[in-house]
This record gives structure tokens, sequence and C-alpha cells, in this order.
């Protein structure tokens, strides 16, 4: 299966991966490979970098992992930023053909170093 992230910044998602891939991906016969911008993408001298991004992106993928935390990431040409925009092509496609099965993770860092988590996945 096919993971497309959208996120301001994905630490730790590779070791997330591997452990799903570990334990339910082998039980199921599913293995995920991740789509991240910030590997998967080539950069480019004169156009836009978000445009850069979706020029790459895989047109179709199964999951899409949206990933929130400190910050929304940057705004790009009639988004909030290339997190929304990633967001909202997904969820078209989802829309259009019932994929990918979108899931969004929030991370919340309160200020005395404590941490809360709300997940949404569909």
């Amino acid at each position: 299966m096919k993971a497309g992230v959208g996120s301001s910044g994905s630490g730790g998602l590779e070791e997330v991966v591997g452990r799903i891939n570990g334990t339910d991906g082998d039980a199921r016969g599913v293995r995920l490979e991740v789509f991240k911008w910030e590997t998967g993408v080539v950069p480019q001298i004169g156009p836009k970098p978000q445009d850069v991004v979706d020029a790459q992106m895989p047109a179709r993928y199964d999951v899409y992992l949206g990933i929130m935390k400190h910050r929304f990431g940057t705004p790009t040409e009639g988004y909030g930023s290339g997190t929304q925009e990633e967001f909202q092509d997904a969820l078209k496609n989802w829309g259009e053909v019932g994929s990918p099965w979108i899931c969004i993770k929030q991370i919340l860092l309160f200020r005395r170093g404590t941490r809360d988590t709300d997940n949404v996945c569909s």
C-alpha cells in the first residue's frame, strides 16, 4: 500500500511505519510504502516549491497521513499551507474514487512539557 504524508515536519514517521509493517503489516500481508516530499522530491530552480512537490507526488495512494504539530506549514498559492493543499487533494480523490483512507494525527504540545494527541481517521 502506498501512503502519502501531509506534514510540516514528519519526524519519527519511519519508525512508526516500520513498527506497523513489522507487526500488523506482516500479519495481514500488507506493507506501507511512504512518500514524503522531504525525501521523495527532487528540488528544482524556477517553479514554486509546492508546484515542484505536486508534480512529483504519486497521482494516487491508498492512505493519506496528515500530521499536525506546532506549525501548519508554509502558505501556498490558494491554500494556508502545502499540508492543507495535499489534504484537500486527498479529500477530493476520496470523494471521487473512495480512496485514500484519510488519517489525521494531531500532536498538541503544552507549555509545561505535557503532551496530548488527537486522532481522526475515516
